[in-house]
């Protein structure tokens, strides 16, 4: 079953005028990964267009910021490293180790585990900035799996109070990983998730 994104009735070209003329123009579907449709809405008032993604869903990851670090697809490489497990891609359809690798260190460029945003990043995901600090020590002088493991230790961090999936697109907005990250309201206008 598809996840299908709510069409909001104001975007964000018609924050200062009296309104937008919000309509579906198309659907798109991805070629690769998860199967959840993408709405392109265009504004005719503005003459704008812009996509609309399943809550939890960011442009290019393909993978879903889903409710449970656990269950985070997003980090999963990063999970598999810290068991030890390295991907081995047989076939074109299983992931690679290069793929692994490449999926880790995005890992820990969004949690700000490398890049030096290490402070910011603490900050932004509401952790103790000693804890990352350790993380991030672990993530930068360890190999593969030390590597999974600092990231598995801040999604750990991140379990109970503020829902997961916002803070993660705070972050991933903090270190240039995505865009600002928007939610349909109660009237169905998009709001801010983060300022």
């Amino acid at each position: 079953m598809w996840s299908v994104p709510e069409l909001p009735t104001r975007g964000l070209c018609g924050t200062d005028c009296g309104g937008c003329d919000l309509r579906e123009h198309s659907y798109r579907t991805r070629k690769t990964g998860p199967r959840h449709r993408l709405l392109v809405v265009r504004c005719y008032t503005h003459g704008q267009a812009f996509t609309v993604y399943p809550a939890g869903y960011v442009p290019y990851a393909r993978t879903s910021l889903e409710p449970s670090p656990m269950a985070l697809s997003l980090f999963l490489a990063a999970f598999d490293a810290s068991k030890g497990k390295r991907w081995r891609g047989a076939r074109c359809s299983m992931p690679s180790w290069p793929t692994q690798l490449r999926h880790l260190a995005r890992a820990g460029v969004w949690l700000g585990l490398c890049g030096g945003l290490q402070e910011r990043a603490a900050e932004e995901l509401g952790v103790a900035l000693h804890e990352h600090g350790a993380a991030a020590l672990c993530f930068s002088q360890g190999g593969y799996q030390a590597r999974g493991v600092a990231v598995f230790t801040v999604l750990k961090l991140l379990e109970g109070g503020e829902a997961l999936w916002p803070r993660l697109l705070r972050i991933g907005h903090a270190v240039g990983l995505c865009g600002r990250g928007y939610q349909v309201g109660v009237h169905r206008e998009l709001q801010p998730l983060f300022r």
